[in-house]
């Protein structure tokens, strides 16, 4: 049921605050002129870093009194959380009107020329390089999974509004964009989409809606299943290294960091990355693309994203004098696999040692076989102790840590299974000659391993 709410008041109070898409709402709201507050728990997170430099005040601890506190207009709350948790309940008494975030990014999505960019890979990458480029415009507001500090900060009346849109839960069905870039489907959150078919369907719907109502969608013609989806639609377009892509991906350097783009096999535009990776290279040729149809010229698309550094979690190096520290936000087998790639393209003679921390009891077992293939640029894998978040209802599947350990072994692949980040930590300074990469990689907290080997 969408909300009735129609607009963003100036006063806005966020629940979960520090929850990745939340934080970057709160900032993106701030920058746009509204007064925002909200609360959390305690616990520490990265995304705190983005909150505090943008002077965005919150509460640590949830608690009625903090809406009285705040005196807020509008509440927006995490999905994390039901109208049984503490705050939520409590608005509902005060009658404040309290929508989801996904509702809140749908109204902006309205209101503003907009570009949603879904998949189940690539979203939040192609989303801060297509907010770089656009926001030389100064009229481009930008909204990321993750913290991007270096958006949002050349900005006056916004008119531009480019954001990642998540399929999870089905917040897809909340966004109404001008634009849509569909990066790629391969099946996710089984928790919630119980089936391949489901978790497709969710993307058609948007897509299909997307242009019933008048908008174009791009989509990756290397990507089966939205190639058989999206050919041959009108008004949508195609991007990629597969020959039938209407802006075809070709001359690819050996350090995957450039390439040249042809429209109609004609010679479109030569891009150099500051990033690197065949994954890369496509969310790059994705937002060149859709950065042009909206009117930035080519050569301010090419100087952008000549300068486009990268994304917390996203390939991140990490401060470190004894190893080449690495963290990446990748949490699915294919992301797995081609983080593992441009690490061992990048360094193709370095020992690459991964420390995973598996993510979710069912994603962990419906894809178990998937994992076990992922690993295979890397000379160990050490896995954690699987982490099982607020979100996950079911707790008693049956899987655990040392099954993927056997299914790595399986492949091939040196694998041993460490508890937690602490004991991983050890076995690596224990055992991990120096020189080594060090890439530690999931959605939970394992970038807190660079602390402990910095």
């Amino acid at each position: 049921m969408i909300s009735s709410v129609t607009k963003l008041p100036r006063k806005v109070y966020l629940i979960g605050i520090k929850g990745t898409g939340m934080s970057s709402l709160a900032v993106l709201l701030t920058k746009m002129g509204h007064h925002v507050t909200g609360s959390d728990t305690a616990e520490k997170f990265f995304t705190e870093s983005q909150l505090i430099g943008n002077k965005i005040k919150y509460f640590e601890g949830f608690d009625a009194d903090n809406l009285r506190v705040a005196k807020s207009q509008l509440i927006i709350s995490s999905t994390a959380y039901t109208d049984t948790h503490i705050e939520i309940a409590a608005a509902k008494e005060l009658k404040i009107p309290t929508i989801s975030y996904p509702e809140a990014v749908g109204l902006i999505s309205q209101k503003l020329i907009s570009v949603g960019i879904c998949g189940s890979h690539g979203k939040t990458t192609t989303t801060s390089m297509l907010g770089w480029i656009m926001q030389t415009n100064g009229r481009s507001v930008t909204l990321t999974g993750t913290v991007a500090d270096q958006l949002n900060t050349k900005l006056s009346k916004p008119k531009f509004f480019i954001f990642e849109a998540d399929e999870y839960q089905d917040k897809l069905r909340y966004y109404s964009p001008a634009n849509v870039i569909l990066t790629n489907i391969d099946w996710d959150h089984p928790d919630f989409f119980k089936t391949k078919r489901q978790y497709t369907d969710a993307f058609a719907r948007f897509a299909t809606r997307t242009i019933k109502s008048g908008g174009t969608v791009l989509f990756n013609a290397d990507d089966a299943q939205s190639r058989a989806m999206l050919k041959g639609k009108k008004d949508a377009m195609s991007y990629g290294f597969h020959a039938s892509a209407d802006y075809r991906i070709t001359t690819i350097s050996k350090s995957l960091d450039s390439f040249t783009i042809l429209h109609h096999n004609k010679p479109w535009l030569t891009v150099s990355l500051a990033v690197y990776g065949k994954h890369n290279i496509l969310n790059a040729a994705a937002a060149a693309i859709m950065a042009s149809r909206l009117g930035i010229k080519p050569g301010v698309i090419q100087k952008s994203l000549a300068t486009f550094t990268g994304v917390k979690r996203r390939l991140e190096s990490m401060p470190n004098k004894r190893y080449i520290a690495l963290d990446d936000y990748g949490h699915h087998p294919t992301e797995v696999k081609a983080a593992l790639a441009a690490v061992r393209n990048k360094y193709p003679d370095k020992n690459i040692v991964a420390v995973f921390h598996p993510h979710t009891l069912s994603r962990t077992k419906t894809l178990l076989k998937e994992f076990g293939q992922s690993f295979s640029d890397a000379n160990l894998a050490i896995i954690l102790d699987i982490m099982i978040p607020s979100r996950e209802k079911n707790t008693n599947i049956k899987i655990h840590a040392k099954d993927l350990v056997k299914e790595i072994k399986k492949n091939g692949v040196k694998a041993i299974h460490q508890a937690t980040i602490q004991a991983a930590t050890d076995y690596i300074l224990k055992h991990v000659a120096d020189g080594s990469v060090i890439l530690t990689i999931g959605a939970g907290d394992v970038w807190k391993m660079h602390v402990l080997i910095h």
